[in-house]
């Protein structure tokens, strides 16, 4: 962060998607970052409670989004450091892939 700091300062005028963005409110920016501590433990309760609520409207209009949504579900859960295989959800989800899977193409 420091070095990006540097940097930041060193600048006039700094464009963040098409945005024009002064290093001092840049610098500040930064500042509250450092700061903030992210919560593993809610974004994981937070993609369990999703994965769960199979009752809700939401979940049975968004069929067609399923297997996208499964897979950024796992992905998300992995990569905050969650071993899914002892997800007790899970298991539903890769019965449910593999459900989908046809051996002739695949899909």
């Amino acid at each position: 962060m420091a070095a990006l700091n540097k940097y930041i300062k060193k600048k006039k005028n700094i464009e963040v998607y098409g945005i024009h963005v002064k290093p001092e409110t840049s610098s500040r920016i930064l500042q509250r970052m450092e700061t903030i501590k992210f919560d593993t433990e809610k974004h994981v309760a937070y993609i369990r409670k999703i994965s769960a609520d199979t009752e809700s409207f939401e979940y049975l209009v968004s069929q067609h989004l399923r297997m996208s949504g499964v897979y950024w579900g796992l992905t998300s859960l992995t990569l905050l450091g969650v071993d899914i295989k002892n997800e007790p959800f899970t298991n539903g989800m890769i019965d449910w892939i593999m459900s989908c899977y046809d051996p002739d193409c695949g899909g």
